[in-house]
């Protein structure tokens, strides 16, 4: 899959038909997935190139000003592995900043559609919108496609709803720490990389060390607080797959504040800072608690150690 920085870094081939479709693709879901071997399969029998038009960041998080305000599935690293993986052949990368929020939607249309991404068939939801105030509709893309050159290819009401799956409803199951849910309506284990970094080193003096992971991503969403039962891959030595709990949540038996991030590998030794960890969430293990001692705490552990090696498969 190639990928594209603008729709202005988009370098169509003469003779190539290119297959578009629009939008954030958070979480490439199985909604998502079947629209895309759809797709696929139209593509193919076109002879045409599939290609997703995404935009970063989420045109919310800039037209309300406020990064926080939608928490992302997926970093786009993560997005370009999972598109790739549906057989897409372009990502487009779109740059979503106050000058392009300004876009009308017709210029868009003629502009990003047309003249930059020469699109020839565009794959579209019923009731999509864009430009500038949310002002395009299908019915203006049914009247630019004759003009413009593309034939337009409707995802109807009917198919929307068959697959009535939603970021935002695993955005709430991940939030909710109902990893299970998530992941079906995902197709996939939710993931979480980060970079092990020196924390208080509470764990070892208890029998449980763990790798504090640090997220850079701001906007990556962050599981609720609890035990989770995970499977852990460094990075380092790429599919070298370990078992692990991990612990998510501001640690109240030592008077904790802070949101920490810690993962205590099974049967590990050896020292991991600085690695980069790729989590994949299997399920929910039990809320956040305070105990009365470190003691409490650590036989509470060991409980939770056998409920994951029975989730492993292990002994």
């Amino acid at each position: 899959m190639k990928i594209h920085h603008s729709s202005a870094d988009f370098r169509p081939k003469n003779g190539r038909s290119y297959l578009l479709t629009i939008g954030t693709f958070d979480g490439v879901h199985v909604g998502h997935r079947k629209i895309l071997s759809d797709m696929r399969k139209l593509a193919d029998s076109k002879s045409a190139e599939v290609v997703v038009l995404t935009f970063f960041p989420h045109p919310r998080m800039v037209l309300n000003g406020d990064h926080s305000i939608v928490q992302m599935i997926n970093t786009m690293d993560e997005k370009k592995q999972l598109l790739e993986a549906q057989g897409v052949d372009h990502l487009v990368i779109q740059a979503f900043d106050t000058e392009f929020s300004e876009l009308s939607a017709e210029d868009f249309v003629r502009k990003v559609l047309v003249q930059d991404l020469k699109t020839s068939f565009l794959v579209i939801g019923y009731d999509h919108r864009f430009g500038k105030g949310r002002k395009g509709s299908f019915e203006l893309l049914q009247k630019l496609a004759p003009e413009c050159g593309f034939e337009l290819l409707q995802i109807s009401e009917q198919e929307i709803d068959e697959s009535a799956i939603s970021s935002t409803r695993i955005r709430d199951c991940i939030k909710n720490g109902k990893l299970k849910e998530a992941n079906l309506l995902l197709g996939d284990k939710f993931t979480l990389t980060g970079t092990v970094v020196e924390g208080d080193k509470v764990g070892r003096t208890i029998g449980f060390p763990t790798a504090n992971l640090l997220v850079e991503e701001k906007y990556k969403i962050i599981p609720g607080h609890g035990v989770y039962a995970v499977r852990c891959e460094d990075l380092e030595s790429p599919g070298k797959m370990m078992n692990a709990m991990m612990n998510i949540g501001v640690r109240p038996t030592i008077g904790g504040k802070e949101l920490r991030l810690e993962v205590h590998i099974l049967d590990h030794e050896g020292n991991l800072y600085g690695h980069r960890l790729r989590l994949f969430f299997k399920e929910k293990i039990r809320e956040e608690m305070k105990f009365d001692s470190l003691e409490a705490l650590k036989m509470r552990l060991m409980k939770d150690e056998v409920h994951c090696r029975e989730l492993f498969g292990l002994k």
